[in-house]
């Protein structure tokens, strides 16, 4: 016998009343909270050293940017190795990804973040947004860039701290850290 639509409407009803999300899927409207999830697993995976996890919430500039300072960086050092060496060892948290990461973490502590600092949400648009972070012992907040990509928000840690170059990022850091 076909479900009348008072029939359906009401399971529907009766299913979202006791397995809530179950009847209806879950959509951008929480999107703050989206975002919020998003940069906080980005922080925990850094704290618990899952850097594979960490890569894969960082946005494309994020990558590009890591990606061509290391690979700079190489070349200063008269190491030989390409670009998409890096982008797979990144993808795979191999031996340099686990070293920058590594490298990342004696200068960042990300409970200063999750732990130490208060949250707040800024801007959030369509394909971008912005999580204001103030560290207990500052008055300078960091404003987290965010950015949605294939339907995922991301972190734009190279879009929040420096432009292109590490030593800007420690400037900005030790700004938000001194207050």
């Amino acid at each position: 016998m076909p479900l009348d639509a008072v029939s359906l409407t009401l399971f529907f009803l009766f299913l979202s009343l006791f397995i809530p999300g179950a009847a209806f899927p879950e959509t951008d409207s929480d999107p703050a909270g989206l975002v919020l999830d998003s940069s906080e697993k980005f922080f925990i995976s850094l704290k618990e050293n899952d850097f594979k996890f960490a890569w894969n919430l960082l946005s494309s500039e994020s990558h590009e940017t890591i990606i061509t300072d290391v690979l700079n960086a190489s070349r200063k050092t008269g190491i030989e190795i390409s670009r998409e060496e890096i982008i797979r060892d990144f993808s795979n948290s191999g031996i340099i990804s686990g070293n920058y990461w590594k490298s990342f973490l004696d200068t960042f502590n990300p409970d200063m973040v999750l732990r130490e600092s208060r949250w707040e949400m800024g801007l959030v648009k369509k394909q971008s947004a912005e999580i204001i972070i103030t560290h207990k012992k500052s008055e300078n907040p960091v404003v987290l860039k965010m950015s949605k990509e294939n339907g995922e928000w991301k972190v734009g840690l190279v879009e929040t701290f420096w432009t292109g170059r590490s030593d800007s990022f420690l400037r900005r850091l030790m700004d938000f850290l001194a207050g």
